[in-house]
C-alpha cells in the first residue's frame, strides 16, 4: 500500500477547494470527486449508464459520454484500497450524504478514514470573529482547509455508525424513491413533486426569469430551513425540471422557450369570465 493518501469527496467543487487547500499546504496529495448526484434518481440499478438514463428523464437533461467516463474513473479510484483514504462528509449536503453511503456500500469492509464535518463549526470568513456551522464540505474555502488543518480531524468510524449508514441506505435503496431529502428526522425518500410547493410560493402573477425563481428557492434552502446556516437538500437541475412539469400541467404559465434563459413564468392568471367579471 502507498503512504500517499487519497481524498474522496462527492462533488467536483468540493474537489476543487480541497486540492486548493492541499496545494497552500504543501500536501501533494490526489484528490476524486463525483458528480452523480445520488440524492436523485434510481437506487436499485446500479449499472451506471441505465442509472444514467432515468436521471436524463428526470432532470430533462443530457449526460454526456464525458461526464459518464469520468463517473466510472471516479468509481475505480475512490474504491482501491491500496492507498489510505480520507473520506469527506457533511450530511447537510444530501448529494454529499448519499454520494457517501451509496460508497460506503461498494466500499464493504476496507479501512478508510473519515473527516465528517457534519457537526463541525469553522470561522466565517465573511463575518470576521463569527463561528458558524458548516454548511457543506463543497462551501468550505480552500484557505479554510489549510489554516485548519481539517484533513487532522480524520478518524476511523465505528462500527456503530457504520451499521446505522448501511441500514439507512438500505432502507433507501429498498423505496427507491426519485429524491431524497433531510428533515428533522433525518433523510428520508421524497417524491419528485416535493419541492413544487416551494416553487408555486415564491411565484407571483408577474412575469419572472424561471433562474430567478429557482434562485428563491435555492435562497430559502440556506434560511428557512429547520437548521441554522440551512440545508443543501438539491440543485438547480431538479428544481428547473419541476418548474418545467408546472408549466405541463397549468400550475405556472411560461411565456418563451423553457430551455432558453430568457424564459419566463407566472401565476396563472384567470380569464374574467372565470372571475364572474364582465370583461368590461
Amino acid at each position: 500500500m502507498t503512504n500517499t493518501a487519497l481524498h474522496v469527496v462527492f462533488t467536483l467543487s468540493a474537489a476543487g477547494s480541497l486540492r486548493e487547500g492541499l496545494a497552500i499546504a504543501g500536501r501533494n496529495e490526489e484528490v476524486v470527486g463525483l458528480q452523480d448526484d445520488w440524492s436523485q434518481g434510481p437506487l436499485d440499478n446500479t449499472d451506471l449508464n441505465a442509472r444514467l438514463d432515468v436521471v436524463e428523464d428526470l432532470l430533462e437533461i443530457e449526460i454526456d459520454q464525458d461526464d459518464r467516463t469520468s463517473i466510472e474513473i471516479f468509481w475505480q479510484k475512490a474504491l482501491n484500497p491500496t492507498h489510505p483514504r480520507i473520506v469527506w462528509l457533511s450530511q447537510w449536503s444530501t448529494m454529499e450524504y448519499c454520494g457517501f453511503l451509496e460508497w460506503l456500500r461498494r466500499n464493504g469492509d476496507a479501512a478508510f478514514n473519515l473527516v465528517n464535518l457534519t457537526d463541525h463549526s469553522l470561522p466565517d470568513p465573511r463575518t470576521p470573529g463569527i463561528t458558524s456551522p458548516v454548511q457543506c464540505v463543497s462551501l468550505v474555502r480552500g484557505e479554510l482547509f489549510a489554516k485548519y488543518a481539517l484533513w487532522d480531524r480524520a478518524i476511523t468510524p465505528d462500527r456503530q455508525s457504520l451499521s446505522n449508514w448501511a441500514s439507512l441506505w438500505e432502507q433507501l435503496r429498498t423505496e427507491n424513491a426519485p429524491l431524497r431529502v433531510m428533515t428533522p428526522e433525518g433523510l428520508v425518500s421524497a417524491q419528485i413533486d416535493y419541492f413544487d410547493k416551494q416553487l408555486l410560493k415564491h411565484a407571483t402573477n408577474d412575469w419572472a426569469f424561471d433562474r430567478s425563481l429557482v434562485g428563491q428557492v435555492l435562497g430559502d434552502m440556506m434560511v428557512e430551513s429547520f437548521r441554522e446556516r440551512g440545508v443543501f437538500q438539491c440543485g438547480d437541475l431538479v428544481l428547473f425540471a419541476r418548474v418545467h412539469a408546472l408549466v405541463e400541467r397549468g400550475a405556472l404559465e411560461g411565456l418563451g422557450d423553457p430551455y432558453a434563459r430568457d424564459f419566463k413564468v407566472r401565476l396563472p392568471v384567470l380569464h374574467p369570465a372565470m372571475r364572474g367579471e364582465s370583461g368590461q
